[in-house]
C-alpha cells in the first residue's frame, strides 16, 4: 500500500511535498539553459549528520562507506549484474551515495525514462545493503590497488581534507583492512534511516504532478528503523579533541619527485556567509595567482604547479583560502619565503587598479549570475534548502559586485590572509624542515 502525500508546499523557487512518512520531496521543474544537464533530471538527496560527536570516532568508516555501498551490490544483484544492466541505461555509472562529516546523501543525473530505476537503486540501498566479508575484504584489495596507482599529490590533499574535517581523528587512507564488517552495517543501518530527516532535490525539464506518484512510491516507502545509537565494535582510532596544528607535515615512505603545499587560511565568519564575502574571497584567489606566475617565471624555482582557490564551508561558517604547490625538493623551503613574501605584498599593496578591475569583470559577473544551467539550479536548492541561503536577485549581484569595485584589493587581502588563521600541510621527503 502506497504512502499518501502529507502536505503541499509552493514557492516561486520550487514546489516542496512531505511524504506520509516524513520525507520532504522538493521538485523543481522548468527548461534548463542548454548545457551538459539541459536534458537530465538531476538528483540531490541528504540527510544531515547529527550524532557527529559518534560518527567521528568511526570517521574513515563514514567516508568509505558509499564506496562499499556500490561495490556491495544492490539487493539479491552484486556490483557486475548491476553495471552490465545500467551499460544499456542513462545512467552507466549508477546512483552515487556519498558522506561527508556534514552529511550522507546521494546524487544522480538521468533521463525521464530512468527515473523508476534511479528510485529502485535508492530504496534498495536505503533498505537491502547486504554485506558479506569477502566483498569487504575485495573492496580492500581494490582500494589498496587503486591508492598506489593514485598520484602522491592526489593522496595528500585527500589526508588535507580528512585533517580539515576530522582534526586529529583522521587516520591513513590506506589502512582499509582495519574497517570491521560489523562497523560498516551499523554505520549504514544508522544513517540509512529516520526518513524525515531525509531531503530529496529534483530539478529538469519534467511535469511535476506526472513523477510525483511514482517517487512516491518508493521514497515514501522507505522505512522507520528508529535507531538512536550506534552498536558498534571498536572504532578504528581513539577520538581525540578536534584541534588544528599549524604545521602538519607528511613525510611519505616512497621517494617522491616533487613536495606538495597546501597552505590554508581559515577564516571564522561566525555569522552566515554573505554572498559579497563569497564573492570578496573568489576574486582573492585570482588575484594571488596572478602573483604565483612569478614563482617559475621571475623567481626560477623549480615549480610544477602552482594554484589558489576559495572553499565556503557553510557548515562551520568558514572561508579558506587555499595555495597549493607542487615543487621540487631542493626549492621547498625558497617557495615557502616566497609564499611569505606575496602574502605580505598583497596586503601592503594595492594591485593595479587596471588589473584589479579587469580581474573583476572577467571573473565575478560569470560565476555569480544568476544561471539556468541544470547544475546551478539543483546547487542552489541544495543551499536554499540546507542552509537556508536564498538565491541572490540580479539587482543584489550587480549591488555586490558595484561594493567591490570600490574596495582595494590589500582590503581582502589583511582580512582573508591573516597568517594568524595560517596552516601549513607539507608532503616531503626531505628532513631539512
Amino acid at each position: 500500500k502506497l504512502n499518501s502525500i502529507k502536505n503541499l508546499k509552493k514557492n516561486k523557487y520550487q514546489h516542496e511535498y512531505v511524504l506520509n512518512n516524513g520525507v520532504s520531496l522538493i521538485l523543481k521543474d522548468f527548461k534548463p539553459e542548454k548545457g551538459r544537464y539541459s536534458n537530465k533530471i538531476m538528483l540531490h538527496a541528504y540527510r544531515p549528520i547529527i550524532k557527529d560527536h559518534l560518527l567521528k570516532k568511526y570517521s574513515y568508516e563514514l567516508l568509505a562507506l558509499p564506496n562499499i555501498m556500490k561495490h556491495a551490490g544492490a539487493g539479491t544483484w552484486n556490483k557486475f549484474q548491476i553495471e552490465a544492466f545500467l551499460a544499456k541505461t542513462s545512467i552507466p555509472f549508477g546512483v552515487n551515495p556519498y558522506a561527508n562529516v556534514r552529511e550522507i546523501g546521494f546524487k544522480a543525473s538521468f533521463n525521464l525514462k530512468d527515473l523508476e530505476l534511479v528510485l529502485q537503486l535508492i530504496y534498495l540501498y536505503y533498505t537491502k545493503f547486504e554485506l558479506k566479508d569477502e566483498v569487504l575484504k575485495d573492496w580492500s584489495y581494490i582500494t589498496e590497488q587503486k591508492l598506489l596507482r593514485q598520484g602522491a599529490r592526489s593522496q595528500f590533499l585527500e589526508f588535507v581534507q580528512r585533517k580539515m574535517d576530522f582534526g586529529d581523528n583522521c587516520k591513513n587512507g590506506s589502512d582499509t583492512d582495519k574497517i570491521e564488517l560489523k562497523n560498516i552495517i551499523a554505520l549504514h543501518d544508522l544513517l540509512m534511516d529516520k526518513p524525515h530527516q531525509w531531503t530529496f532535490i529534483f530539478s529538469g525539464d519534467f511535469k511535476g504532478k506526472k513523477i510525483v506518484p511514482v517517487i512516491n512510491t518508493y521514497l515514501g516507502s522507505l522505512p522507520n528503523n528508529s535507531l538512536d545509537s550506534l552498536v558498534m565494535g571498536s572504532p578504528t582510532i581513539e577520538p581525540k579533541v578536534k584541534k588544528y596544528s599549524k604545521q602538519v607535515y607528511i613525510q611519505t615512505k616512497e621517494k617522491m619527485l616533487n613536495a606538495h603545499l597546501r597552505q590554508k587560511f581559515v577564516l571564522n565568519v561566525g555569522e552566515s556567509i554573505s554572498l559579497k564575502e563569497e564573492m570578496e574571497s573568489y576574486l582573492l584567489a585570482k588575484i594571488i595567482e596572478t602573483k604565483l606566475k612569478k614563482l617559475r617565471f621571475e623567481n626560477k624555482r623549480a615549480v610544477y604547479l602552482a594554484l589558489s582557490s576559495n572553499e565556503i564551508n557553510l557548515h562551520k561558517n568558514q572561508i579558506i583560502l587555499n595555495i597549493d604547490v607542487s615543487v621540487g625538493q631542493s626549492d621547498l623551503n625558497l617557495i615557502r619565503k616566497d609564499l611569505e613574501l606575496i602574502i605580505e605584498d598583497l596586503q601592503q599593496n594595492n594591485l593595479e587598479h587596471n588589473l584589479y578591475k579587469k580581474l573583476i569583470v572577467d571573473n565575478l559577473p560569470a560565476k555569480f549570475s544568476n544561471s539556468t544551467l541544470n547544475k546551478d539550479i539543483i546547487k542552489s536548492l541544495y543551499r536554499y534548502n540546507r542552509y537556508n541561503l536564498t538565491p541572490p536577485n540580479d539587482e543584489e549581484i550587480r549591488d555586490r559586485i558595484n561594493q567591490i569595485e570600490n574596495q582595494s584589493s590589500k582590503e581582502l587581502a589583511r582580512r582573508y590572509l591573516n597568517t594568524a588563521n595560517l596552516i601549513n600541510f607539507v608532503a616531503t621527503n626531505s628532513n631539512d624542515l
